[in-house]
């Protein structure tokens, strides 16, 4: 992921890497961006969050890659984001905090949700959510069997409210559809935890409250 700055006319681009892995994977297909990435403005003056996930569905090897794939919240800093800004490096150096999106199941209903497992130290703190491939600390999957790829995002994400919502998704097993398994996702956007407030109605009572969490 690339920034590009001072785009004007009679102006000369700047060019920077906003963000890579590290070490960079061998194979450039292994982390692909595919969907369009989204921002939002910081509290702090002319300061940006940016928004996206990693992973394609676009041929039939796709359907069963299992990389882990992410999905990133990067904070840009406006005063250090002229001449030589830094990248952010997964595992790197300068590595945004990994969360981890794991399974639970809620025993009244028997329904499986998505938990945001860690903690983030800041506010201004970039993060960067590992999704399913297969972990065995997730907690398991509903469906274990029917998917074989790992969870991957390749739609733009939307901020709004102080939220970033986006969806993933997971091939299916049935190698003859394009069937898979898609997982709506609301988080706080600058922590990339949950909000502080309910956001889904998970009781299907009409409200939005503590019953909800």
């Amino acid at each position: 992921m690339y920034r590009v700055q001072n785009i004007d006319k009679g102006v000369t681009p700047q060019v920077s890497k906003l963000f890579e892995f590290n070490p960079p994977n061998d194979n450039p297909d292994a982390n692909p961006i595919r969907a369009q990435a989204a921002y939002a403005y910081a509290p702090i003056y002319n300061d940006i969050w940016v928004y996206f996930g990693t992973g394609r569905y676009e041929n039939l090897a796709d359907r069963f890659d299992k990389t882990t794939q992410y999905f990133l919240g990067l904070y840009e800093d406006h005063t250090a984001a002229i001449g030589s800004a830094a990248t952010y490096q997964l595992g790197g150096a300068n590595s945004p905090v990994v969360l981890e999106a794991k399974f639970v199941q809620d025993l009244a209903t028997g329904k499986y949700f998505r938990i945001i497992d860690g903690s983030n130290p800041g506010a201004n703190s970039s993060w960067a959510v590992e999704l399913y491939s297969g972990q065995a600390d997730y907690n398991g999957q509903p469906t274990p069997g029917r998917l074989l790829g790992s969870e991957r995002v390749i739609v733009k994400p939307l901020v709004a409210g102080g939220l970033v919502f986006f969806v993933t998704f997971t091939p299916a097993e049935d190698v003859c559809s394009g069937n898979g398994e898609t997982w709506v996702y609301a988080i706080d956007y600058q922590t990339g935890l949950a909000p502080t407030v309910p956001v889904f109605d998970i009781n299907n009572d009409g409200r939005f409250d503590d019953n909800d969490r």
